[in-house]
């Protein structure tokens, strides 16, 4: 059975750790939430030995193998080889002991590097290895199969069940203490929100009664004719109504950002926390770059998803940088077009609508376009044609007139689904569309307040 050959290779692998580290102990483990869920467990069980230990959080490669043959530690345990190959990393570092940790089936043999991966060809989480380890260190280590959950609950096999299992019954004894995660997308959600303890949700977490109540009183329909949905039940729009409702309900709970997320995130050595803000803004980000099901997913606790979230974060971040960058710079030479109440920026790069859409809410609030009544982007698409995307700066600015107008001089201009100032033209210059913008800006109306 691969469950058997798996717990041997790793009582092996343990023999060998007991025999030969020596010393301080140096983890080197990428900043994942794999790496970093494998190396709180690693952590947690060489501390109960009274270990001396370094953590590093960084990529394996070969200037950090270089690096490591110079160090004056003399046990690694490294949690993935990267792009290295086993042969660069035994020659590298053949005067220490190695302790290699791998998701990915490798057969490799050296007197020098100690390897545990996984028994097929399958990926193996490597937080789970680690348990497994820990497990063969000691029976008391499975109080630390609750942070391993989130990694391995939708793994379909024998030893994950029984990682889940040793889970719920130390959460049973130590109720309240410590985080648990056992969501499963079949579950109904108020179960599924009750079951979230990592991120805690204030009145939720914990008390299928409270997610009821949060349910219940959320704007949305929650219920089928059969009962409650579940989470793969919701469309897009439902995901955000549900992530939105949790962030706030998160925010209020911890408006200092003094809170940590998960467990995992929280260990006394060198760590990556994740506060709420920033937990916040990843998830608000998955709504913005449409992607609201995987901030649903954070949200009830995917660890895994949280790195998703991050990457998309990072890339939504740079392209809107760019955007404001290129239109500053643009601002600055005098480029952009001014005509009369309109202030039209035509923007020759080819970015995102998503992009495009949350600088002019970030441009809207700058000084020096406060002057103007309307601001648009004019651009062209992939296909040839142009958008225009307008919006008012001034908040009573009313410009039905104006679109009414470009209507007639372009009946092929559509409105973007959804968007609610997004429009394409089909079959037309850009002169001719600064042109009639020319000929009907003096149409603009903007209400005038009269205070009582």
């Amino acid at each position: 059975m691969k469950e058997e050959a798996l717990r041997l290779a790793v009582k092996e692998w343990k023999e060998a750790f007991e025999e030969r580290a020596k010393g301080p102990i140096k983890i080197i483990a990428p900043s994942t939430s794999e790496g970093i869920t494998a190396a709180a467990i690693l952590t947690r069980i060489l501390q109960r030995k009274q270990k001396d230990l370094v953590i590093t959080f960084s990529d394996i490669n070969e200037k950090v193998i270089e690096e490591l043959s110079f160090d004056t530690v003399q046990t690694f345990i490294l949690l993935d080889e990267g792009e290295t190959s086993l042969s660069v990393l035994e020659a590298k570092l053949k005067q220490k002991e190695v302790f290699l940790i791998s998701s990915h089936r490798r057969t490799f043999a050296s007197p020098s590097l100690h390897l545990l991966s996984p028994i097929e060809e399958q990926i193996q989480s490597m937080a789970l290895l680690s348990y497994l380890f820990a497990l063969e260190m000691s029976l008391e280590n499975k109080d630390l199969a609750k942070i391993v959950v989130p990694l391995v609950f939708d793994q379909q096999d024998k030893i994950a069940a029984q990682v889940i299992e040793e889970a719920k019954q130390e959460h049973l004894q130590k109720e309240g203490q410590g985080f648990l995660f056992l969501h499963s997308p079949l579950q109904l959600l108020p179960q599924a929100l009750a079951e979230v303890t990592s991120p805690f949700f204030p009145g939720i977490s914990g008390s299928e009664r409270g997610a009821v109540s949060f349910l219940e009183n959320l704007a949305g329909e929650w219920k089928t004719k059969q009962g409650w949905k579940r989470s793969v039940d919701l469309n897009e729009e439902e995901c955000r109504i549900l992530t939105a409702a949790l962030i706030k309900r998160k925010w209020e709970a911890a408006p200092l950002n003094l809170e940590q997320f998960g467990e995992i995130w929280t260990m006394k050595v060198e760590s990556e926390p994740i506060a709420i803000q920033e937990w916040a803004e990843i998830v608000k980000v998955c709504g913005i770059v449409k992607q609201p099901i995987t901030g649903l997913r954070i949200c009830l606790g995917k660890k895994l998803w949280l790195t998703q979230g991050r990457i998309l974060k990072k890339k939504y971040n740079q392209e809107l940088g760019s955007v404001l960058e290129l239109f500053y710079q643009q601002s600055e030479k005098k480029e952009l077009k001014v005509i009369d109440q309109i202030l039209i920026w035509v923007c020759k790069e080819q970015f995102s609508e998503i992009a495009l859409t949350e600088a002019v809410q970030s441009l809207k609030k700058n000084a020096a376009l406060q002057k103007y009544v309307v601001f648009g982007i004019l651009g062209s698409t992939k296909t040839g044609d142009h958008f225009l995307y307008m919006t008012t700066i001034h908040p009573t600015a009313q410009f039905d007139v104006l679109i009414n107008g470009l209507s007639e001089a372009f009946p092929l201009m559509k409105k973007q689904e959804g968007e609610k100032a997004w429009y394409t033209f089909s079959q037309a210059k850009e002169e001719e569309i600064l042109n009639v913008l020319a000929s009907q800006s003096s149409s603009i109306r903007v209400e005038e307040h009269i205070q009582e």
